[in-house]
């Protein structure tokens, strides 16, 4: 998810007006094996999983992701100008070398400048939340950073948000005795931290998974999944819901905490993403209900926090359980991109996409974006192993789609791959085209 100004490992902001129907886009193979379109990332062997994105406003991009060694995971980079040419080679983004660094999330301003966090297991005995300041050369800005102010427990699953000037906030998950709650902190652009908080009230419900997103001003949201339980005759019931939280660009909180969607049935994989303008969309993966579908879900909200219907993304008929990641992504104008990785009944996984234009006046929902087209398939090969995916967007509505994935050929990398995951990226232009 992500916003118009910056992303959430990430995006950042800008417009999408064709309505083409796309559906199927596998047409063919080139030399290397790989599907045309499609695009390697890494240059390494390894085992590499958690792809993330950002891009400016200009279409240039940033692909992170965490390695795999014998000694732990390590977070690793590729710029591309707008072209989608490499520019220089991939980049290894953490200074500390012990432990684990794995989860890499990823914003970027309108200049291109970027920052990237990630969790790292050992580093001092603790599971805290780092993050390096890149400009928009590449070049890095000081060294790594704690950002939690907090270190008892276990500090997980950041991700972060920015505005068009920079500035940025990191939300992630916090454990204790207590429970798990969500906890943010905002930074200058120069990476002057702003003092963390708790974005959940409470521990108690075990609050996890947050997603954050920012509009060019620097209001924000974060979204996150809550373990709620309820009482109904003598009977206790838990089930997850999306819930978040609307802040200023003073980090002061906006109303009450907002629960998208209610039920009886589980919501999972909450993701955000803000226009320019500060209006959002929440989007989720839902269990069937007995009037209900199994699928991914999504709620358009203007910058007010008023809500329109909520709307199911996936045209086919899927079980949510197979739902295993999903990303949003939202420019400047209010156009999204929501991608989702679907595994069938013989766990064979796929990856698809559904766009949305920036048009408020739907006749369902009163407000919110209109679809652009059907759902349509990323992935060219229906292997296994998938992990994350990750959507960035420019202002003109072009997006770049990146996964991991199996892949057991050996195409020009450093060494042969052979049974390990690999970092795919795919871009598209604003009507859907394979670019």
């Amino acid at each position: 998810g992500g916003g118009g100004g910056g992303s959430t490992g990430g995006n950042t902001g800008s417009g999408n007006t064709n309505t083409s129907t796309l559906t199927n886009l596998n047409l063919g193979f080139n030399f290397e094996g790989l599907a045309v379109g499609e695009f390697h990332v890494n240059e390494n062997a390894n085992r590499q999983n958690n792809p993330a994105v950002a891009m400016d406003s200009d279409g240039d991009y940033v692909v992170t992701w965490e390695r795999q060694y014998n000694d732990g995971s390590k977070i690793f980079a590729q710029r591309y100008n707008a072209a989608g040419l490499a520019q220089g080679a991939e980049f290894k983004v953490n200074s500390h070398t012990g432990g684990s660094q794995s989860k890499p999330a990823i914003a970027m301003d309108s200049d291109g400048d970027f920052v990237i966090t990630w969790q790292s297991d050992g580093q001092n005995n603790q599971e805290d939340i780092y993050a390096q300041r890149y400009n928009a050369a590449g070049i890095r800005q000081q060294g790594e950073f704690l950002v939690n102010s907090y270190s008892q427990g276990s500090q997980m699953n950041s991700k972060i948000a920015m505005d068009s000037n920079g500035n940025f906030a990191i939300a992630w998950q916090g454990s204790d005795l207590r429970g798990t709650g969500i906890y943010a902190q905002r930074f200058t652009a120069d990476g002057q931290a702003q003092g963390e908080f708790p974005v959940s009230s409470s521990t108690e419900n075990n609050r996890s998974a947050p997603s954050i997103a920012m509009d060019s001003d620097g209001d924000f949201v974060v979204a996150f999944q809550s373990l709620d339980s309820f009482d109904d005759d003598g009977t206790t019931f838990s089930y997850n819901y999306v819930k978040f939280q609307r802040y200023n660009k003073l980090g002061q909180s906006v109303d009450d905490e907002i629960n998208v969607e209610n039920g009886n049935t589980d919501h999972l994989l909450p993701d955000v993403s803000m226009d320019a303008n500060g209006n959002f969309v929440v989007s989720w993966s839902q269990t069937a209900q007995t009037n209900g579908q199994s699928g991914v879900y999504s709620r358009w909200y203007n910058s007010s926090g008023d809500a329109a219907t909520g709307f199911r993304v996936n045209t086919d008929s899927i079980s949510t359980v197979a739902i295993k990641a999903l990303d949003a992504t939202m420019n400047a104008s209010g156009a999204f991109v929501i991608n989702w990785l679907h595994e069938d009944d013989d766990e064979n996984p796929t990856l698809f996409a559904r766009r949305y234009s920036a048009n408020y006046t739907n006749p369902d929902n009163a407000f919110g974006g209109v679809s652009q087209g059907e759902q349509f398939k990323v992935n060219n090969k229906g292997v296994n192993s998938f992990s994350r995916t990750a959507l960035g967007i420019t202002n003109n509505g072009n997006f770049v789609v990146s996964w991991s994935n199996f892949f057991q050929n050996n195409f020009n990398l450093a060494a042969p791959v052979s049974n390990n995951n690999t970092i795919f990226g795919k871009r598209y232009a604003a009507n859907g085209q394979v670019k």
